[in-house]
């Protein structure tokens, strides 16, 4: 469901329902924010100055970190593969909605709900899960 109803007209594609909030919950938490960063690894040769003379990207993929409130439903494993719910909204920035996680962080504090973060990786070489 959108979070809110955009009545503005079109600017750079903010009028999407898509642009605006988180449309649905991740891994059983109240999601709070969803991000995406897209990272290649960089080989640069040198010649024999110093000097870059040649450079390579590879290895596509994106870092994804998602945080929310609750302890979390569906991972229990770090290296668990998760499909993302919200993989629409970020269908041009993210390589694949599989997402190999490498980090669950709960906090527990005496004046807030617990709170949960999970990071991971979708690989673009790596089918979806």
């Amino acid at each position: 469901m959108p979070c809110a109803t955009i009545i503005t007209a079109t600017t750079g594609g903010l009028s999407d329902a898509d642009a605006f909030g988180i449309k649905f919950d991740e891994n059983g938490l109240i999601t709070q924010s969803i991000s995406v960063q897209n990272t290649k690894t960089k080989t640069e040769v040198r010649d024999k100055c110093g000097d870059v003379v040649n450079v390579a990207f590879t290895n596509e993929k994106s870092e994804v970190t998602f945080e929310g409130y609750g302890a979390g439903t569906a991972v229990t494993n770090i290296g668990s593969v998760i499909s993302l719910a919200n993989a629409t909204p970020f269908a041009d920035q993210l390589v694949s909605a599989s997402v190999y996680v490498k980090s669950i962080d709960v906090t527990r504090a005496n004046s807030d709900f617990i709170k949960t973060s999970i990071k991971g990786t979708a690989y673009k070489n790596i089918p979806g899960a």
